[in-house]
């Protein structure tokens, strides 16, 4: 059994959200590509000012991902615990962050919270 590291867990992350990032712009443009073509298809625009296509929501469901997992980043490369809640072994917040990819293949069970 190969031992995990929270870098381990953290670049599983990323590549993750970096494949919905890829999906999502792949087909984004074709239907809504800006505000302006959200204007256009729908004669208004979401009360919030943004595009409310899902691949949009996605996006930015992406964006604040990645915000969370550099939040719980170590802080330094020699001090493995978490940079926000200080736990010593694999983060929790990270371990829930994965668990919707539990059946990827590369998922290690040692993640599982």
């Amino acid at each position: 059994m190969t031992t995990t590291t929270v870098d381990d867990l953290i670049t599983f992350l990323r590549a993750r959200e970096n494949e919905r990032e890829a999906a999502a712009n792949a087909g984004h443009g074709v239907h809504c590509a800006s505000l302006d073509s959200c204007y256009e298809q729908n004669g208004d625009l979401p009360d919030y000012g943004r595009c409310d296509c899902p691949k949009r929501w996605t996006l930015d469901d992406v964006a604040a991902k990645r915000q969370i997992i550099e939040l719980h980043t170590p802080d330094w490369p020699w001090n493995k615990a978490c940079g926000c809640c200080g736990e010593a072994a694999l983060c929790r917040t990270l371990r829930l962050l994965a668990l919707p990819y539990d059946e990827h293949p590369d998922y290690r069970e040692e993640w599982r919270p």
